[in-house]
């Protein structure tokens, strides 16, 4: 038998991105949020701080004068606390938002970024009637403004991969205006969640080709990436793999339809590279803050803060994490990660009975709740679970070792 060395080389073609937390403007468009107040907004952005957030909206102040005062309410914040998170605000081509920015601009001293942004798909621009030229005008116009004024500007396309797609030279003119006129940054977005890694990884990769090929090296890609296909962690790594250093995320995933890239799955993918220099385990504050404020609720099935992400049902399963546990530590057994290690979650794990139990479940049970097991009838506690339709809530579980209790 002739066996193939194997050595993971995926750290290896991976650097740790800088994130940009889109929760207070893009998980504002989800369809279940409600619009966070500035007081609840601030709670949220102290613990971005904690986490040690690279950049972050400030949110779309062109919307409306309480997304306006939102806005202001983080920037004021964030030259209070002087932290290093990067702040800046959404704007279309248009004066009107253009001077919703300013006016956040000037409620605070502290630096600030342009996040220009614009369509650039065939249908849009058809069923708006734009010229092209007159796009590249105010790219050129809004991008020197900014730039002459002291503020670094990033430029992101809508359904950008589509644009490669229908019409790359176009879009190449769009991001190389952007940049010959003082910005530094380019986004592109995968606006619907339409595309696979594959995809998205040829699309960053020709991007990092046209600024390299055009004397821009040292500029900055971003990835926005959306959730529609449910790829959107999975897109957001092999962005990184290709030439992106900014990764756009949100808490819980939130965002316009299906969300965008949820941000403690992707920073836990991260850790287990050992690629991530974050505070992780201040995602988990941030996360319930959102949830709390958002109206959103953490799913059951999110990792380490959803109780089916931790839940063992298997007899098999919970016999093997029992029997390892008696030699060493289990780690990670039959779960993804360590969340008690990674996110200070416990318990580790969260042990069910019911029709697929076997003693193991109880012999785990105990252990995980410090119950000594000599002290209850297994057999009779074991016969009642298998005998219900689907596994115990850890209510009725407790119930009935409290039952069959024999000391």
């Amino acid at each position: 038998m002739k066996i193939p060395e194997f050595k993971s080389q995926v750290a290896s073609t991976l650097k740790m991105p800088r994130i940009h937390d889109e929760t207070f403007r893009d998980g504002m468009q989800d369809p279940r949020v409600k619009l966070l107040s500035p007081d609840e907004a601030i709670d949220i952005f102290h613990s971005m701080v904690a986490i040690g957030t690279e950049s972050a909206s400030a949110g779309f102040p062109g919307a409306s004068d309480r997304h306006r005062a939102l806005a202001k309410a983080l920037a004021q914040t964030n030259q209070e606390l002087g932290s290093p998170v990067e702040l800046g605000c959404l704007s279309r081509l248009k004066e009107s938002d253009v001077n919703s920015v300013k006016e956040v601009i000037d409620s605070s001293s502290y630096p600030f970024r342009m996040l220009f942004f614009i369509a650039a798909d065939t249908q849009r621009i058809l069923a708006e009637k734009w010229d092209i030229n007159d796009i590249l005008t105010a790219i050129e116009k809004h991008t020197k403004e900014a730039s002459s004024n002291g503020l670094k500007a990033s430029l992101a396309i809508e359904n950008c991969i589509q644009g490669i797609h229908e019409d790359p030279e176009f879009i190449a003119k769009i991001f190389l205006t952007h940049l010959n006129n003082g910005g530094d940054r380019v986004c592109i977005a995968d606006t619907t969640g339409r595309f696979n890694h594959l995809e998205v990884g040829e699309a960053v990769k020709w991007t990092r080709n046209l600024l390299n090929i055009n004397g821009f090296k040292n500029v900055g890609i971003d990835f926005h990436g959306h959730n529609d296909l449910q790829s959107a962690v999975a897109n957001s790594l092999e962005a990184i793999k290709n030439g992106a250093d900014q990764i756009d995320v949100t808490g819980l995933g939130i965002g316009e339809r299906c969300g965008n890239t949820d941000r403690l799955t992707f920073e836990l993918h991260l850790a287990k590279l050992g690629l991530n220099p974050h505070n992780i385990k201040s995602l988990v504050p941030y996360t319930e803050k959102l949830s709390k404020a958002s109206g959103r609720e953490i799913p059951n099935q999110y990792p380490g803060l959803g109780e089916d992400s931790r839940a063992i049902t298997s007899g098999t399963h919970a016999a093997a994490i029992y029997k390892a546990s008696q030699k060493q530590d289990p780690d990670s057994l039959y779960i993804a990660l360590n969340y008690e290690k990674l996110l200070n979650i416990r318990p580790r794990y969260i042990v069910q009975l019911g029709p697929q139990s076997g003693k193991g479940n109880l012999l785990l049970f105990a252990q995980v709740n410090e119950l000594n097991p000599e002290n209850y009838d297994l057999d009779k506690i074991l016969e009642t679970a298998k005998r219900a339709n689907q596994p115990l809530s850890q209510e009725e579980a407790f119930n009935l070792f409290k039952k069959y209790k024999m000391v």
